[in-house]
């Protein structure tokens, strides 16, 4: 008898802290966290007929952190094409912005990412990529419920930014639990060769994926080794057979983006007048791309 009650014990635990999480997500989703499937904003419905899907992968400015989830890349873009779209007398075509990106994440991760996200079933994938800025964990190195489910929990990450301190022993807690199943960080090799490497095999992978095609964005480079990986990345394009499904966006000349007034706290993160300038600049060639099918 005793087996069966801490069974069921154990049981109502674990139904209440899923509760619990669901509820964590309600809270934080559309601010700045990640939603249960790991990405940021609601969670897409099933794709209707007469949408027009386009998803974002990427690194840290494709995220836009301390950005909500309504003002990044992904939904920037969305309200720009819309507005393109949206006439009088056309069939309203439904365009959603997803944002797949990940803070830190560097081109090794892309394709993990647009094959795990492929039931989405996106017309245009973006890939906006910080010319190897980068390199911290990624979902599944940081959390063992979402590399073994694909869940994200954000209980642990609330409760322990609570000010009540059992509250914030018991989040330390839940996150070291789900850190010990997470899996081994993968290497990070920024040779600009392989980078090179990395990002053309993401791009050719968002090809086959995507419908109507690719949008490559490149961060500005304000590092040397920005710019190695920038000319080494130029260098691959020039060499490779240009496609019709894909566009390259060099947002070296925005100048919003170099403007230190548009970064968060004068660092790397940009603050929402750079988020909307690098969009604007990248809805165009996303415009070309649906121009059939809007």
């Amino acid at each position: 008898m005793r087996a069966v009650a801490a069974i069921e014990a154990l049981m109502l635990l674990l139904v209440g802290l899923a509760a619990a999480d669901l509820y964590a997500h309600k809270r934080t989703d559309m601010v700045a966290g990640r939603n249960i499937r790991g990405y940021r904003g609601a969670v897409a419905h099933r794709k209707d007929a007469n949408e027009i899907r386009f998803v974002v992968v990427g690194g840290t400015r494709a995220f836009a952190p301390g950005m909500p989830a309504t003002w990044t890349p992904a939904t920037v873009v969305q309200q720009q094409v819309m507005l393109a779209i949206d006439r009088p007398g056309r069939t309203v075509r439904h365009f959603i912005g997803v944002d797949l990106a990940q803070p830190s994440a560097l081109p090794a991760s892309y394709v993990p990412t647009i094959d795990h996200f492929a039931y989405l079933r996106p017309d245009v994938i973006c890939v906006y990529d910080d010319l190897g800025v980068g390199g911290g964990p990624l979902l599944d190195e940081s959390s063992g419920l979402y590399a073994m489910t694909g869940y994200l929990p954000s209980l642990p990450l609330v409760l322990s930014e609570k000010h009540n301190g059992l509250l914030r022993l018991a989040g330390a807690a839940l996150g070291r639990v789900d850190r010990a199943f997470a899996l081994a960080p993968r290497p990070r090799d920024t040779d600009p060769r392989s980078y090179a490497a990395d990002m053309a095999y993401a791009i050719q992978v968002a090809a086959l994926n995507a419908r109507a095609g690719v949008v490559v964005a490149l961060s500005p480079a304000e590092t040397e080794m920005q710019s190695r990986n920038r000319a080494e990345l130029l260098h691959e394009f020039a060499r490779r057979s240009a496609s019709p499904k894909i566009r390259l966006v060099d947002l070296s000349g925005v100048r919003e983006l170099m403007d230190p007034v548009n970064r968060l706290d004068g660092g790397w993160n940009y603050g929402g007048d750079a988020v909307a300038a690098a969009s604007r600049a990248i809805a165009p060639a996303v415009l070309e791309l649906i121009k059939g099918q809007a």
